[in-house]
């Protein structure tokens, strides 16, 4: 998906694209082709992420493992996440196609970090995918 498109998806309206999905989906599939393309990624993160993306009163959940084996994207909670990150799903596409900095959803309490916040550092590496989207 090229930035373009999820620019779209973000000025669509609020949390939903067509069939009720969060746009958030969509960013985690272009995340998903990114590990599969750069394994790397896997080497360099080495942590499981947990978001719970919320929108309209519904939480989803999505893993993003970069851990184990070839890495990959899951749309379910982690059995044992490194890192949980809960965001709104508008924030979460702005935060990975450069419109919102991470460090100022989580001061304004609009990105809450659980777990090791050694991972949460690491949240750029996968902002780092908007090059790609």
């Amino acid at each position: 998906m090229k930035l373009e498109e999820l620019k779209k998806l973000n000025s669509a309206g609020p949390a939903a694209t067509a069939g009720g999905d969060f746009k958030a989906a969509a960013v985690f599939a272009a995340l998903a082709s990114r590990i599969q393309s750069d394994p790397d990624l896997v080497k360099k993160v080495n942590g499981v992420y947990q978001f719970n993306i919320t929108a309209g009163g519904e939480t989803r959940n999505w893993t993003v493992d970069l851990k184990n084996g070839a890495g990959g994207v899951k749309d379910s909670a982690a059995d044992k996440p490194d890192c949980t990150i809960t965001i709104g799903d508008d924030d979460f596409v702005n935060l990975l196609t450069g419109k919102a900095n991470g460090q100022q959803l989580f001061m304004g309490g609009k990105m809450k970090i659980a777990g090791n916040m050694a991972f949460a550092m690491k949240l750029g590496q996968l902002s780092a995918a908007k090059a790609s989207l």
